[in-house]
């Protein structure tokens, strides 16, 4: 799975 951070992702989930 790639993670990377977005503006939208972070207030979506926050999972590292």
């Amino acid at each position: 799975m790639i993670q990377f951070h977005t503006q939208q992702d972070r207030g979506k989930t926050n999972r590292k």
